[in-house]
């Protein structure tokens, strides 16, 4: 077998190096999709935390309006309930159903 001339030691040396540097390529393509897929996954997490966190929020201001209707005896006291609510927030609203439950204590 004859040993390689200059030119086919130079091709030799070309493929080699071009599957070196194919490998290299495919490596750093690796990686960043491995990142892609972690933050994909982090994203994901953080979805269902956010969609529990809002099933949550809803339970509790379907509770709160049951409270409302449950414990205001006039429409008047129903529509400050939800007016409250609505532009001060549910702690602000729960404390306004405890000065009408008080009230009407205080008149029974």
């Amino acid at each position: 077998m004859n040993a390689p001339t200059g030119k086919a030691f130079d091709y030799l040396n070309k493929e080699q190096e071009n599957d070196v540097n194919s490998r290299e390529s495919l490596s750093k393509q690796r990686i960043v999709l491995d990142q892609a897929l972690r933050q994909i996954q982090q994203l994901n997490s953080k979805i269902q935390e956010l969609e529990q966190q809002h099933q949550d929020y809803v339970h509790q201001q379907q509770n709160l309006i049951a409270a409302i209707a449950e414990i205001c005896v006039s429409p008047i006291q129903e529509v400050q309930a939800l007016r409250i609510l609505i532009h001060r927030g549910e702690a602000a609203c729960r404390q306004y159903l405890r000065s009408v439950l008080v009230k009407q204590r205080q008149t029974s």
